[in-house]
C-alpha cells in the first residue's frame, strides 16, 4: 500500500504529468485506493479549444481523438510507474473519459 508520502507525491506527480501532456493542470483530482488498485478522477483537463470542439463537433471530435488520448495516459501511466521507481508496477486497467462533464477516470492496477 501506499504510504502517506507516496500519497503525496503521486497526487503532485498526477498533476505535473497533466501539465506536460496538456499544457495545464487539471482543476481537482484526487485518488481513490483499493486492495491493488488505484482509481485517479480528474476534473478540468480540457483546453478552451478542446471544450469548443466537444460542443461544436460531439460524438466525432470525441471518437477522432479518443485512441490518442487513452494510448497518451497509457504512456503517462509508464512515468507514473517510473517515478516510484517500479515499485508498484503500475499498469493501465482502463481510461473512461467522459468529454462532455469534462472528467476522466484512470483504473490503475498495481503491485
Amino acid at each position: 500500500m501506499f504510504t502517506e508520502e507516496e500519497k503525496k507525491l503521486l497526487l503532485k506527480s498526477i498533476a505535473g504529468l497533466t501539465k506536460k501532456y496538456q499544457g495545464a493542470g487539471p482543476k481537482s483530482h484526487y485518488v481513490k485506493y483499493y486492495d491493488r488498485e488505484i482509481h485517479i478522477v480528474m476534473k478540468g483537463t480540457l483546453s478552451s479549444t478542446e471544450i469548443y470542439l466537444v460542443k461544436t463537433f460531439g460524438q466525432e471530435y470525441i471518437d477522432a481523438v479518443q485512441k490518442f488520448y487513452i494510448l497518451t495516459v497509457a504512456e503517462a501511466v509508464s512515468q507514473l510507474d517510473q517515478i516510484f521507481m517500479g515499485k508498484y508496477q503500475m499498469q493501465l486497467l482502463a481510461c473512461e473519459p467522459d468529454f462532455i462533464n469534462d472528467q476522466v477516470v484512470f483504473k490503475i492496477k498495481h503491485r
